[in-house]
């Protein structure tokens, strides 16, 4: 967080309200909510069911406490992201709609 105090995104917000013609408080809060929503976001994406079998292996892994259950883990998980990511690597394996 330190070095982002180093930043004025204010100075951003300006150049991109003179851009689109929004003015930079409406920008600010857009920014502000989308950051604030953004779990919540990712939540409804994902689905519940995913984020908990993903949760699960984490916390089996913590609960092994072996470098070999965490390295499972990542495996376990690579996998899951792997499948989730699969229609953005393959857009053409869905027919048009």
């Amino acid at each position: 967080m330190a070095a982002y105090r180093l930043v004025d995104p204010l100075r951003t917000l300006r150049g991109l309200s003179r851009e689109v013609d929004v003015p930079t408080e409406a920008l600010a809060h857009y920014v502000l909510a989308k950051y604030a929503v953004a779990g919540s976001e990712g939540l409804m994406q994902v689905g519940s069911t995913a984020v908990e079998r993903m949760w699960s292996v984490c916390r089996e892994a913590v609960a092994d406490g072996s470098d070999e259950a965490r390295l499972a883990a990542f495996d376990t998980l690579e996998q899951m992201i792997s499948w989730l990511r699969f229609p953005l690597e393959h857009p053409d394996s869905y027919p048009d709609r």
